[in-house]
């Protein structure tokens, strides 16, 4: 039987298990705090019940007794802890011992595609320059990328797969949900700060209503979809060698519409009955605190190489499926 450890097990996490567990996997997880609330992290009363779970706090070069104990028998490996200025802390704390690690066959990273930084509403794919700078989120990020890539060069680990993740959302972390809160609180300057950091994980800096930037995003589910495929891929494939061409195992995540941020908020509007949400110049202007980074990321890759295929292949369909289920529940959001 394949045995996933996830490090860092989240929102993304929650939905892969899901994938997974009912295929026959073994999957177990990690957190900083254990006793997390599933249905905080899936969004919904669904339960993770089926996953075990390890307390493990990365970064102090110390991996608990219980953990060590998981890793002789994991066939496949995800980290999905976000980077600090020092870069990944789980990578870090892995090569600070010498770890046995017989069974692995599979590892992979869960990156951000503002690893690109700005590149004034243009196309990027997996071969366009990184420019994101030293130090910002972006920057360590990519730093955390070329961790990973030399960990496995040193160990002889398999090379990882890196995914590059665009905007996340999914049910419980989408436009719908901060129209809804902006409705709820009568106070369209709400937005503008939940766009800018907001609770959606990997997305880093998403640039706030009103600068036009150009934004992809992706849905939770297709993120378990596309990871999911990788690791079925492995599974009649020899494991990646670092010897072999491990940039061309970068993938972008992310769907095939992008789009400011203005106008998904819009639609989401749109989807709930509401009247699309404004800001005032000022509020906007007082809320950006850091470089507006616009681009379109082109995810073709994953569609080519992993054969992999997107249940929801713009934000419309996503924010459709999301609005469905959720105004099915009783008092789930604002009406008109």
């Amino acid at each position: 039987m394949p045995k996933l450890l996830i490090v860092g097990f989240g929102y993304s996490a929650g939905f892969l298990a899901k994938e997974l567990v009912p295929q026959g996997w073994q999957v177990v997880g990690t957190r900083r705090s254990p006793s997390t609330p599933s249905h905080h992290l899936l969004g919904s009363d669904d339960s993770d019940d089926s996953v075990p779970i390890l307390a493990y706090s990365a970064g102090n070069h110390a991996i608990p007794p219980a953990l060590l104990d998981e890793l002789p028998t994991v066939s496949h490996l995800l980290i999905t802890v976000p980077p600090t200025a020092d870069g990944c802390p789980v990578a870090r704390d892995f090569a600070s011992l010498s770890l046995s690690l017989p069974a692995l066959r599979w590892i992979g990273y869960c990156s951000a595609t503002n690893v690109y930084g700005d590149h004034g509403g243009a196309w990027v794919n997996e071969d366009s320059p990184c420019k994101a700078k030293p130090g910002s989120r972006g920057g360590n990020r990519l730093l955390a990328e070329q961790q990973w890539q030399q960990l496995a060069a040193d160990t002889g680990w398999p090379a990882p797969i890196i995914f590059r993740l665009a905007g996340i959302y999914g049910p419980g972390r989408s436009a719908l949900d901060r129209v809804a809160q902006a409705v709820s609180s009568k106070d369209d300057g709400q937005l503008v700060s939940a766009s800018a950091g907001g609770s959606p994980p990997v997305s880093d800096n998403l640039p706030p209503i009103g600068s036009g930037a150009m934004v992809s995003r992706i849905h939770v589910v297709d993120i378990a979809r596309v990871i999911a495929a990788s690791m079925m891929q492995q599974s009649c494939n020899p494991p990646l060698q670092t010897s072999q061409k491990a940039a061309d195992k970068i993938y972008n995540v992310a769907d095939s519409l992008p789009a400011p941020t203005d106008a998904v908020l819009a639609y989401a509007a749109s989807l709930l009955g509401l009247p699309a949400p404004t800001n005032q110049p000022d509020r906007l202007k007082e809320s950006t605190t850091a470089t507006v980074e616009s681009k379109k990321v082109d995810a073709q890759r994953i569609l080519q190489a992993l054969h992999a295929t997107l249940c929801y292949p713009s934000y419309r369909e996503g924010l459709q499926a999301i609005a469905a289920q959720t105004l099915s529940a009783p008092n789930s959001l604002p009406k008109p």
